[in-house]
C-alpha cells in the first residue's frame, strides 16, 4: 500500500430523487447533506484524539475534497485527506487514516442502527464489554450478540447528531436516498425513508411490565391520569415526578384510584420513553399503568 493509499480514502456520494430528475439540484438540501458527511468525518477525527473543536491546525491535517460530479441523480466522488497518518489518543486504534475513519463511520451507522431499531420496537438493549477491544449488542437477551469495535458505542454518543441531520434531507417530495460508499461500491452507509425512520425522536412504550412503589401527588379522576412521585431510587425509574396515565381504565374503580391518593402503592407499569437521539440518552415521558395495588 502506498503512502498515497493510506492518507486518501476516495468515497462515492449519491442522493437520489425526484428532485434531481431534470439535473436541477436543490442546492438547500444538496449542502445540508455534504456539509453532514464533513461533520461525521471531523466528528470522528476529533473523537479519536480527544478533542471538541476542529481547529484551523486541524484543517491542515484533514480536508475533504468533492470532484468528478457526475448525472445520474446526484454522484461526485468525495476524496478524504489526511496529510499524515495520526496516532490516536484511543488504545483501541494503533494508527488513523482517513480509512480508518470511514470504517468507524460506517460501524457507528450499523450500531445505531441496531440500537435505535430495537428501541423503536420497545425492545431492551444491553451492551457489554466482551474484551479484545470488543462489545456486544444483546437485544431482549438473546444470545445472537451483535459485535463491534470497543471505541464504537462512545463514539455514537458523537456521531448520532450528524446521522440525524443527514436524516433530514431524506423526503417523499424530493429526495429518497442519500448513499455514502467506497469508491465503485454500492454498499456503506444508505439513508433512505426506513433508516430515516429510525432516527426520528419519537416516543416508544416498552413490552416488558415493571413493578415500581409510587405515590399518586396529583389527579385527574375523569382522564385517570396525573402524577406520580417516585421517592426512592429504583433501577428502573429514578427518584422524581412523572405523568401517569391507566392502560385499561375499566379495571381500577374511581374510588379506589382517589384513595391512593398521596398513600404509596406498588404499580406495575409499561414505561413510555424518549431517546435524544443527538447524545442516545433517554428519558422516561409517562409511566402507563396496567395495575395497582396496595402496600402490604
Amino acid at each position: 500500500m502506498t503512502q498515497t493509499d493510506i492518507l486518501t480514502k476516495q468515497l462515492n456520494f449519491h442522493m437520489t430523487g425526484e428532485g434531481f430528475k431534470n439535473k436541477e439540484y436543490d442546492l438547500k438540501q444538496l449542502t445540508k447533506a455534504l456539509t453532514s458527511v464533513q461533520g461525521l468525518v471531523e466528528k470522528t477525527y476529533l473523537y479519536l484524539n480527544d478533542k471538541d473543536k476542529f481547529t484551523k491546525s486541524d484543517e491542515k491535517k484533514l480536508t475533504i475534497h468533492i470532484k468528478d460530479i457526475r448525472p445520474g441523480s446526484f454522484q461526485a466522488t468525495l476524496d478524504v485527506v489526511m496529510n499524515q497518518v495520526i496516532l490516536p489518543v484511543t488504545p483501541l486504534l494503533t494508527a488513523m487514516s482517513p480509512e480508518d475513519i470511514w470504517n468507524l463511520i460506517k460501524e457507528t451507522f450499523n450500531y445505531l442502527k441496531v440500537v435505535l431499531g430495537a428501541r423503536k420496537k420497545g425492545e431492551k438493549v444491553i451492551v457489554k464489554n466482551v474484551g479484545n477491544g470488543n462489545v456486544s449488542v444483546f437485544i431482549n437477551g438473546t444470545d445472537n450478540a451483535v459485535n463491534f469495535n470497543g471505541i464504537i458505542p462512545g463514539l455514537a454518543k458523537n456521531l448520532s447528531s450528524g446521522f440525524m441531520e443527514l436524516s433530514k434531507t431524506v423526503n417523499s417530495d424530493e429526495v429518497d436516498s442519500v448513499m455514502i460508499s467506497d469508491a465503485g461500491i454500492e454498499n456503506g452507509i444508505v439513508m433512505d425513508e426506513f433508516s430515516r425512520n429510525i432516527f426520528k425522536n419519537q416516543p416508544i412504550l416498552e413490552k416488558e411490565t415493571i413493578e415500581i412503589c409510587a405515590v399518586i401527588t396529583a389527579i385527574d379522576g375523569d382522564k385517570y391520569s396525573g402524577i406520580l412521585k417516585v421517592e426512592n431510587e429504583d433501577k428502573d425509574v429514578p427518584q422524581g415526578s412523572y405523568r401517569f396515565s391507566f392502560i385499561d381504565t375499566d379495571t381500577i374503580p374511581i374510588n379506589e384510584l382517589r384513595d391512593a391518593f398521596m398513600n404509596d402503592r406498588y404499580f406495575t407499569c409499561l414505561l413510555k420513553k424518549k431517546m435524544n437521539t443527538k447524545d442516545l440518552t433517554e428519558e422516561i415521558v409517562e409511566i402507563k399503568v396496567v395495575d395497582m395495588n396496595k402496600v402490604a
